[in-house]
């Protein structure tokens, strides 16, 4: 009889600490953001991806699975109505009973405004995104530590039979977002002063978290043409040595920087805001952070992609 009572307590105990499956029909926008409310679900359920990494949420076209994972979704993560436009529509005739989390929205972010060279190309980018601000406010690791609690707390709201799992996944991702940013500042101190240019204007939470040296971008946004005056100032400086890198992005043509190096010292990397050929999950934003750490050192320091 003791070894019964035994047994039955120690039963009790794992079904008291084993998360129950409870969330299945929640969806997640980009594979960065997917990344993190995956690993603060755990157990608890698998998140709905709807834009591949390798596809940009500038552009992407819903498919029959996104629409029908968006009809019956209780929770939609996006960061921004002006991010993610093509899921307006979708939600307004398919997703009215899913409760639509905004990270933009996050208490205590970090949010940048746009660097356009000029008012008229400023104000073409602005419209096009919430608050006129920069939406790429995952690729601040500071700024995805306070999103992290915003997620923990949706899910807690809609599934608080698991709120003890949220809050602990929380919490251990959150040490992890504070070892990255230590890691990522250790290793970028000494690259400050060297100047570089990006494909579009999708990395100065980067820049600015880690004080690197943005010398301008080939494209405000992948929305709006190239400006001929930009591409001559950023050739001309390349020619004069004063550029040393250039950065392209795996969902972009990369044909433009191509063109723009050719005949100069200039160096060419990638650097990645979404997690492009990295498996979906929990570690793919740990994962693409690490890459894109690694494109900035090699690249700044005289390395180019291979």
């Amino acid at each position: 009889m003791k070894y019964l009572i035994v047994f039955f307590s120690a039963f009790l105990f794992l079904f008291s600490t084993t998360s129950s499956r409870a969330l299945d029909n929640v969806v997640v926008t980009i594979a960065p953001l997917h990344s993190l409310v995956a690993a603060v679900m755990g157990d608890t359920g698998t998140p709905y991806l709807l834009v591949p990494a390798i596809s940009s949420p500038h552009s992407y076209s819903l498919r029959p699975s996104d629409a029908e994972a968006i009809q019956s979704a209780r929770l939609v993560f996006r960061i921004s109505r002006g991010l993610e436009l093509f899921l307006e529509k979708a939600l307004e005739t398919l997703g009215r009973q899913a409760e639509v989390i905004g990270l933009v929205e996050t208490r205590g972010l970090t949010l940048l405004d746009y660097r356009g060279t000029g008012e008229a190309e400023h104000a073409a980018v602005a419209q096009h995104h919430e608050h006129g601000k920069d939406p790429h406010i995952w690729l601040d690791p500071v700024n995805a530590r306070k999103m992290v609690a915003t997620i923990a707390a949706a899910l807690v709201a809609a599934d608080p039979d698991n709120a003890r799992t949220y809050r602990r996944n929380s919490a251990r991702l959150q040490s992890r977002l504070n070892n990255l940013l230590s890691d990522m500042s250790a290793s970028l101190q000494s690259l400050g002063d060297i100047p570089y240019v990006t494909y579009h204007d999708g990395f100065q939470y980067l820049d600015f978290r880690f004080q690197l040296r943005n010398e301008g971008v080939l494209v405000t946004s992948p929305e709006l043409p190239a400006n001929a005056g930009r591409i001559a100032d950023i050739r001309n400086s390349m020619e004069s040595g004063s550029i040393v890198c250039v950065f392209s992005e795996p969902q972009l043509n990369p044909r433009i920087v191509d063109t723009l190096i050719d005949g100069t010292t200039a160096r060419h990397n990638v650097l990645d805001s979404l997690g492009a050929g990295i498996e979906p999950g929990p570690e793919l934003y740990f994962e693409m952070m690490a890459q894109n750490l690694t494109a900035i050192e090699n690249c700044l320091r005289g390395q180019t992609s291979q």
